[in-house]
């Protein structure tokens, strides 16, 4: 990976991962449900992703009830991360 400037913006926030062969990007970011205190971070950080119309990159975001950033959030986001990578894959 390497980083390029967006020129559309400044500051830190103006530099983007990008893959150097020009393939896409999917971003999986999630949060447990009763994570609320994080709430406006994790929202900031999609906003962040949505807002930026970045090319080839593809965000996918999920808030898992009764949940919170133990053992069982972190299994159901490698899960639902993979799944989101190889969508073909047998279940």
């Amino acid at each position: 990976m390497v980083q390029e400037a967006d020129e559309s913006t400044t500051g830190p926030a103006s530099f983007i991962a990008i893959d150097p062969d020009g393939n896409p990007i999917q971003l999986y970011l999630s949060a447990g449900e009763l994570e609320d205190d994080q709430f406006p971070y994790f929202h900031q950080l999609v906003a962040f992703f949505e807002q930026g119309n970045y090319p080839g990159l593809t965000l996918t975001s999920a808030i898992y009830a009764g949940e919170r950033h133990g053992s069982e959030g972190v299994a159901l986001t490698y899960l639902h991360g993979l799944r989101m990578l190889y969508p073909q894959a047998e279940r």
